[in-house]
């Protein structure tokens, strides 16, 4: 595809996506949450033993708040609430600006069952992984700069599964290169191996450090410079249009490849670099405090 195709289209795309929403919003009725499951723990605490306890538990861990290690795997010790549980809910309450109970109240839950990024929010259960405003990846992982005049990006598949795909990401890609300096080149897929930043779709078990789970669940991560990538879960309901019962493609892509360049995640809620995202939702532009954190790291 030509650049001038490219930017043709892309052009088209953002000028469907700012259409008056009656033309493309449907209203969601009763739209499954993947962390739904976690409903019947409400009200769980400290010392209680509630089935389906260890559900919590895997998501706690997975997103970085409970060591593996205090999983317990014995039969019925991984549904009990215990003082490493009570310690890591406070955690997530704390990070989310909650009530700091250590009780599996309503809100919390509410915040647990959104989508969001998989990239963790702490690593082995204490290094933190979001900040207060922007952050970077522990190990201040981040590219040299001489690959900043020259930063190659690629494709893992040779067939986009959607059509707005390619100009969505050079989009993304672009606004992170006016505030970087960073020059983009995209490879064609015979070349993909040498991309710095290899980009592609996937679903469930796809042979990195999490799998995917379907719609409404983990939208999308990314590994982090310098073998980084980006896949987004192929099951998701991607779109550009503005609509209540899709997921922004551009705005996902933003947030990806801000970790690809070595930011961590954000607490402020509306920066493109929050871990939350719902449906209906655009981030398109980077905010003051995603600016600082990738300036920060590339003064």
């Amino acid at each position: 595809m030509g650049f001038l195709h490219k930017a043709f289209l892309l052009l088209f795309i953002l000028s469907l996506a700012t259409l008056p929403c009656f033309v493309f919003c449907r209203k969601s009725h009763g739209r499954r949450r993947l962390f739904q499951n976690l409903q019947p723990l409400e009200g769980s605490r400290l010392g209680e033993t509630v089935t389906g306890l260890h559900k919590l538990k895997h998501y706690l861990a997975r997103f970085g708040y409970l060591a593996n290690a205090h999983i317990a795997t014995g039969p019925g010790e991984d549904d009990h609430f215990d003082d490493h549980l009570e310690s890591a809910l406070k955690l997530y309450q704390t990070t989310f600006s909650l009530n700091v109970s250590g009780v599996v109240d309503a809100a919390t839950l509410d915040l647990m069952m959104e989508p969001r990024c998989g990239v963790p929010d702490f690593f082995n259960g204490s290094v933190p992984g979001i900040g207060p405003r922007w952050a970077i990846l522990p190990g201040r992982p981040k590219w040299p700069a001489d690959k900043q005049s020259h930063l190659k990006w690629g494709w893992l598949q040779p067939n986009f599964p959607f059509y707005f795909a390619e100009p969505s990401v050079i989009f993304a890609i672009q606004k992170w290169a006016y505030v970087t300096g960073f020059f983009f080149i995209e490879v064609p897929f015979e070349q993909h191996k040498g991309a710095d930043i290899k980009v592609g779709f996937f679903k469930g078990a796809h042979g990195d450090y999490e799998s995917f789970d379907g719609p409404e669940g983990i939208l999308a991560h990314a590994m982090f410079p310098t073998s980084a990538f980006v896949h987004f879960d192929i099951e998701e309901n991607w779109s550009v249009y503005k609509s209540d019962d899709s997921v922004d493609f551009i705005s996902i892509a933003l947030h990806e490849l801000g970790h690809a360049l070595g930011l961590a995640h954000s607490k402020v809620k509306e920066a493109v670099m929050y871990p939350k995202f719902g449906y209906g939702e655009q981030k398109r532009e980077l905010t003051q405090d995603d600016i600082d954190g990738i300036k920060n790291l590339y003064p």
